[in-house]
């Protein structure tokens, strides 16, 4: 039995702390600034993982360390008096232990272990999308997270015997202004 949602779950829970509104700071750069239609902007970097690529803005920290079992997770600065979450968006990998499992069996999978392992949650929307050639399933779910309240946007992929989980983590105030920008990151996955 897989325990993505865990794992992705305590990925994002940094500090907890309670907050009721999010005011941003002026001229700070998270990352997340309004991007137009579907173009990457020029400044935007790659970031070769395994097997894959995946287009980010400059203003993300990187963390390749493995932190929660992941390939790479993209931070964004802090963006507002006290706050103490980071935005991001990450990639995992894992071989599948059943190499016949296909993106339907996962995504119940992943749903069912949203609904048993998260706090209070509600999925939003979930899925099949064919894009730029990539087939993945698209869940977006919110919970809370100690003192956070989340809303995740996660693409599913399988490919080779391993499956691909692409998440962004917003707070769910953010979630709306920071939504475009993050799925055109999620959009920019390629494998090679």
């Amino acid at each position: 039995m897989f325990r993505w949602v865990g794992v992705v779950a305590l990925l994002c829970c940094l500090v907890a702390c309670k907050k009721k509104e999010v005011k941003e700071y002026p001229g700070v750069k998270t990352g997340f600034e309004e991007v137009h239609g579907n173009d990457i902007p020029a400044d935007w970097l790659t970031f070769k993982g395994n097997g894959y690529t995946i287009r980010y803005p400059a203003a993300f920290k990187l963390d390749t360390t493995g932190y929660m079992k992941t390939d790479v997770i993209f931070y964004t600065k802090l963006s507002y008096n006290e706050d103490e979450f980071s935005d991001n968006i990450n990639v995992m990998i894992q071989d599948l232990k059943d190499p016949q499992m296909n993106l339907d069996q996962f995504a119940k999978l992943s749903e069912d272990e949203i609904k048993m392992y998260v706090e209070e949650p509600e999925i939003i929307e979930s899925k099949r999308v064919n894009s730029n050639g990539i087939e993945y399933h698209n869940i977006i779910y919110s919970e809370k997270n100690p003192n956070y309240y989340l809303i995740r946007d996660q693409h599913l992929m399988i490919r080779n015997q391993k499956a691909y989980v692409l998440t962004l983590t917003c707070e769910k105030p953010l979630f709306d202004q920071y939504k475009e920008t993050g799925e055109l990151v999620l959009s920019s996955f390629r494998f090679q």
